[in-house]
């Protein structure tokens, strides 16, 4: 995330050299409107316990909850590879021993998800269209398209430190002592670091990166 500001900085102050642009972060606003913020969230679980159909516009609710199952961190949870696809391969066994604490999980997750997408979205327009006017733009890393935000992962996994395969990003490669491990996230986190090897496919594309040797 810090890499993200950093860069949007940078670009910030070559377009804009005079100031003509203020960054304000967006839970920075948020902190100076807590309570209303705490009052939207309920008011957003609630709508989610009623399966408010408006909260799950993108997708049908069954859809919502699969994608959600899918993101979930299961690396505290003590599955082995049988029951990774079991309960996330083709051939789902919905007896497996973990189905039901993922099936709780993923519950939370959705409705602490949708409320907090309700709580932001009732924040901007009652105050933050009101303080800024027309004058503002809300950056985001994710990018607006048709498909959910939340989609499904190759494998389900711990999203930021896989030892399986990734999750989103690209991959960083790194020894700790007799162990290789695997970094994955977004590239703009790697790419000024010079200690730091680019490693490409034949197209130019990047592959993964390393640590530079000593």
């Amino acid at each position: 995330m810090a890499a993200y500001n950093n860069a949007l900085r940078e670009l910030c102050d070559q377009v804009a050299p005079e100031g003509e642009v203020e960054l304000i972060e967006y839970d920075d606003l948020l902190g100076e409107f807590a309570s209303e913020f705490e009052q939207a969230y309920a008011q957003g679980l609630n709508r989610v316990a009623a399966r408010d159909p408006e909260l799950f516009a993108v997708l049908r609710p069954d859809d919502m909850f699969e994608s959600v199952r899918c993101s979930l961190n299961t690396a505290a949870l003590g599955m082995t590879y049988a029951d990774l696809e079991a309960c996330f391969g083709p051939g789902r066994d919905r007896k497996n021993r973990f189905e039901e604490v993922l099936a709780r999980q993923t519950e939370e997750s959705t409705a602490s998800m949708l409320a907090v997408r309700h709580a932001c979205r009732t924040l901007e327009l009652r105050v933050f269209a009101r303080r800024f006017g027309p004058n503002y733009v809300r950056a985001t890393i994710h990018v607006a398209r048709v498909t959910p935000i939340l989609g499904l992962r190759i494998y389900p996994d711990y999203k930021r430190s896989s030892q399986q395969l990734p999750y989103h990003g690209v991959p960083l490669l790194e020894r700790e002592r007799d162990q290789v491990k695997m970094l994955v996230a977004p590239e703009c986190r790697f790419w000024r670091d010079a200690t730091l090897e680019r490693v490409t496919h034949h197209d130019g594309e990047t592959f993964f990166y390393q640590r530079r040797a000593d």
